[in-house]
Order: C-alpha cells, then structure tokens, then sequence
C-alpha cells in the first residue's frame, strides 16, 4: 500500500475517529518502513500529546518527551532535506505542541519560525487569533514584554534547492489539513491543567559585578507529575551547555542553587530556591531551549502532591487555620472577572457554547461557572437550584478513571 494511503488512513483515525492509541500504531508502523516520514513522526507526536491529555495511564513525562522528541526528529530531518515547506510545516506543529502545554514563550517563537519559512494553511488564523488571545493575557499580567508580542506574518519565499537529500522510495502526503482548536481539547486541558500546579514569579540574578536593570527578569514556572517536579526558568541568558551549570541539590534542607558564568557580562546568573517537600540527592537533570532552562528534580514522596514549590510559613501553621479558610460566594461572582478565562477555556471555535453563556441569565451564568470549575472542567450545569447548596464532584468520561496525584 502506498504510504499516502496509509498516512490518509492513520490522519483519519487520530482526527476523525479520535483514536489516538489505533493512530499511532499504524504511524509507528509507517516509521519501520519509512523511518523518515515528515508526516508520521509529527503526526505521532499528535497521537502522544492526545494521548497524554486523556488517559491516566499515558499521562506521564515520558509521554510528552516521545512527542517533543518525535517533533525534534522531524524538524532535523526537514532542514537536511531543505525544503522549507517542510520545514515550515514542522515548526507549526511545534508551535501548536508548545501552545497546547501552555508554553507561550516557545510557541511564540515557533509560531514566527513557522511564518518566516512561508507556512500557509487554512486554521493559521484560527491559531493565530487563540495565541494573541493568550499573549494578552500575558502581558496584563506582566509574564511578557510588549516587544516579546510580535507576531510576524506568512512569508513567501522562492524554495531553496534541496541538499543532500536522498530518494525517496514514494511520494509522501506531506501537507495534510490541520485540526482546528476545538472545545474538546480545550476540556481536555483545563483536565490536564489542574493537575499541573503551575506557578510564576521572578527570580532574582546576581553577579560578579553590578549588573544593568535594563536586563529582561526571569520567569519561572513549575509544574508536577507523580515522581518529578519539573521548573522552567526563562532568560535571555541561558547557560551555553549542560556542563557548565554548577548546581547542587540538597536533601537534608531541601534546598537546590544553581549557577553559571555570563562571559559576556563580566558576571554570574544565580539561582536558589527553599523546597516545600523532601527530594533525592542527585536526581538532577537539565535540559537547555532555545528560551528556557529546564530543571527535573525527583520527589522523595512519589505520588505525593506538592501544594506549593517553595517552603513557606504557611505550611508550618496548623491545620485550624486551614478551617477559616473563606468559602467563595457563588451567589455574588463578579461575571466580569472570569468572562475572559471562560472563552479562553471554551475555546473561540466553539460558538454554540460561547453563545449559551452569553445569552444566559445571572443564576444559569453562576450554575454554569461553579460546575465548570469544582468538577475540574468535566460538567457542566445550568440549573443553579442545582448546584449552589453542594460541590460539584468531577465526573471523568466514560472508561477513564479519576486519578489523585
């Protein structure tokens, strides 16, 4: 069977079918015989994202690697071959990767990487509208500059003379239709997202001698799986490789400090943080982007659910305190505050839903709101007689299991 064939039938399953495990089977399967299918390695890591965001049982960090991975293999690849519709192709799946795992700074980047190399599709705007909508988001809340925002636009280049590239033994469907974002993905990962306790804060660089306050501050972000804790620090000054990071992880304190020379600047980047919870000694790993640093720490307690990253006064008070903590007062949410979360939740594809809400009135709007956010993004309620007197438990789909980490 040709391999368009077999990639038209694969596509059909992941998107049509919506059945990613089936659809990467037969992708792995094209892979054995065409172990440099563009489409299959990026379509794959589809399947595995897909995968990671609805099942407990892929819902790991080996999962999101294969598919960063996979997208890396094909990036690689594509620029071997120089053909830069391909390779535009790849960095808009990257893109669309980076952006479904809430990583704005790196979509961003692989989103203007995407329009450099000429990308064109008929979701691109549909993409284009959901990630301005987060930028500004971002940037009310000062996570990024105002010069970080550019988006550039569609490219058109004259195609490059391909170097180096073997034969092909068949003609791949390279171009294939893309997904557009849709309400159930957007479920999907507000599901993922309230197991991933994401936190941001600025962390505080010093040096050898007086640094410039015109430098970009650094974020950091931090998320958790069963096993691992996982921050991200952004900065514009990066360490040049792994080896030459000096850090040092202690499990007596729970402390970990970081740092590497900026050559450069005559200076020193510095990093220390107080953890909340026990870690192994020596489980360290890192991992060096385009944008950030990221650092994988193992937890002492696997499957514990760290409340916070770093240790704070709070968590040595008692647990009376934890008694006067103020319930929140459905009855008297202020609409406007949330108006914002809600259609980025929902996803500005889905009109139906969107239009529901608008067109509601206050109790249907409330019942709608309480439902949606304490069941995790699983139910969603309008009756308000329903819902106000009693918490909404999350309620998993059919054949998944709900899963405390």
């Amino acid at each position: 069977m040709p391999i368009a064939t077999d990639l038209k039938s694969a596509y059909s399953t992941l998107y049509d079918k919506k059945d990613p495990e089936t659809a990467i089977s037969q992708y792995d399967s094209i892979l054995k015989q065409y172990p440099e299918s563009i489409p299959a390695l990026v379509y794959k890591s589809a399947c595995l994202e897909k995968l990671y965001f609805s099942s407990t049982s892929w819902h790991n960090e080996l999962t999101l690697e294969n598919a960063n991975d996979s997208l890396f293999k094909a990036l690689k690849i594509a620029d071997h071959r120089g053909d830069r519709s391909k390779i535009g192709f790849v960095y808009f799946r990257i893109f669309i990767h980076y952006f479904n795992n809430h990583d704005i700074t790196e979509a961003l980047d692989n989103f203007n990487k995407a329009m450099e190399y000429g990308y064109d599709n008929p979701t691109t705007p549909l993409w284009e509208s959901k990630l301005n909508s987060s930028l500004k988001k971002w940037k009310k809340k000062g996570l990024i500059s105002e010069d970080a925002c550019v988006l550039k636009k569609n490219t058109t280049l004259t195609p490059t003379k391909t170097v180096n590239a073997p034969p092909s033994k068949t003609t791949e469907q390279e171009t294939l239709p893309e997904p557009l974002p849709n309400i159930s993905n957007s479920i999907t990962s507000s599901l993922a997202t309230n197991s991933i306790n994401a936190k941001t804060d600025q962390v505080n660089t010093s040096s050898k001698t007086a640094l410039s306050s015109t430098h970009e501050k650094t974020r950091k972000e931090w998320y958790q799986t069963s096993n691992t804790i996982v921050i991200s620090l952004f900065t514009d000054r990066l360490p040049k490789s792994v080896s030459s990071i000096h850090s040092e992880l202690n499990s007596v304190n729970n402390t970990l400090t970081l740092s590497w020379n900026l050559p450069k600047e005559n200076s020193e980047f510095q990093y220390s943080i107080n953890l909340s919870n026990p870690i192994i000694d020596d489980s360290i790993k890192f991992k060096i982007f385009t944008k950030k640093l990221e650092i994988t720490i193992d937890k002492l307690d696997s499957g514990k659910t760290w409340k916070t990253l770093e240790n704070t006064n709070e968590q040595n008070t008692k647990n009376d305190n934890v008694k006067t903590k103020k319930q929140k007062d459905w009855s008297k949410i202020n609409f406007d505050e949330y108006e914002d979360d809600l259609e980025e939740n929902n996803g500005s594809a889905d009109a139906f839903f969107q239009k529901l809400y608008a067109n509601a009135d206050p109790d249907t709007k409330r019942a709608m709101m309480k439902s949606f956010i304490e069941s995790n993004g699983t139910t969603l309620n309008t009756n308000w007689d329903d819902v106000k007197n009693k918490k909404v438990e999350t309620s998993p789909p059919e054949g998944m299991e709900l899963k405390h980490w």
